[in-house]
């Protein structure tokens, strides 16, 4: 008959990160403002189709600069925007405003809004 075994005896897991190729999701909510430099844009494909039928999201990636991590920030329509307007390579300051609530042709919604800086050119 086997001896039964008790948490004593299993060894602890070690644990590492798997990473997704696109680094760190940035947590404006924890860590405050991203300043970084903008790397660009990226789809991602999804596990499972979106509500809209969509099978891919798009990514802004960038590097901080002090440390070379790879971090990245999900689509959103403000991003999009401002973003169009800084260069590869550019450093930027994104700070989240906070999420507004509107009612669309949807119904009730809610979006994230961002302030977007980029570093004047010496």
């Amino acid at each position: 008959m086997a001896a039964e075994s008790t948490k004593a005896d299993v060894a602890p897991d070690e644990w590492e990160d798997v990473s997704t190729g696109l680094g760190s999701e940035h947590d404006f909510e924890k860590a405050g403002p991203l300043v970084a430099i903008y790397a660009g844009e990226q789809d991602v494909d999804l596990k499972e189709a979106r509500e809209d039928g969509k099978t891919t999201a798009k990514a802004f990636i960038f590097a901080d600069p002090e440390t070379g991590e790879q971090l990245f920030v999900w689509d959103s329509y403000e991003l999009r925007e401002a973003l169009a307007q800084v260069r590869t390579g550019q450093k930027v300051r994104i700070s989240f405003l906070g999420r507004e609530q509107f009612t669309g042709s949807k119904g009730p919604q809610q979006v994230k809004r961002y302030k977007v800086q980029r570093a004047k050119s010496a």
